[in-house]
């Protein structure tokens, strides 16, 4: 993990003070703040709907063999955030592999405040782990999602209760429990989301 080294503060003084007086200045001395080390908060899998940005957020704690966080809209591009508590000073080295461990797709980072951003091509339909080794130096961070278009329920296929569960919700503003079902990205949970769905029924995660 990437350490910090904390400056010192020389000649500090306190004081004692209750709801009349304040007392005198203590003796001086020296204080070196506690400063947190530098760690990662958040990875989550952004998408943007006309202009707004919905995040889903990804569990890091599922291997990419296992029940894997699913992001079920469609995009030419992926993009995963790696959000940490503070600004990265650099990036490291990017690797995407798929279940197997071998190389898959194409993948670009860079950092935008307290995130780096990585952006995914050529891994539709597909589980993969987006790994970062040496992120401000020694932070080594990892995360594993599937990407398949439709599979609104996680369960690693688009099927018919997708259609449903989408269908339920047709004509209901994005929110933060409904963002997900506008598959086609327009703004709106609509017929065009019903119909992404329906011409992706029968596929699975690989």
């Amino acid at each position: 993990m990437a350490t910090t080294t904390a400056a010192t503060i020389a000649n500090a003084r306190m004081f004692a003070t209750n709801a009349t007086t304040t007392g005198p200045a203590s003796n001086s001395v020296s204080v070196t703040p506690n400063i947190a080390p530098f760690a990662l908060t958040g990875v989550v899998s952004r998408k943007t709907h006309a202009g707004a940005t919905f995040d889903l957020p990804i569990d890091t704690t599922k291997p990419v063999t296992g029940a894997i966080t699913v992001e079920p809209r469609l995009d030419n591009t992926h993009r995963i955030a790696f959000q940490f508590n503070k600004a990265p000073t650099f990036v490291g080295v990017l690797t995407v592999t798929d279940a197997s461990g071998a190389a898959i797709g194409s993948g670009a980072s860079s950092i935008s405040g307290n995130e780096v951003i990585v952006t995914l091509t050529g891994v539709d339909d597909r589980r993969i782990r987006v790994a970062i080794s040496g992120v401000s130096g020694s932070l080594s961070v990892a995360a594993s999602i599937g990407f398949l278009g439709g599979d609104e329920n996680m369960s690693g296929a688009v099927t018919a209760s997708d259609l449903l569960r989408t269908k339920g919700r047709i004509g209901q503003a994005l929110g933060a429990s409904t963002y997900p079902y506008d598959v086609s990205l327009d703004a709106a949970i609509n017929n065009n989301d019903l119909l992404a769905i329906e011409s992706r029924a029968g596929k699975s995660l690989q």
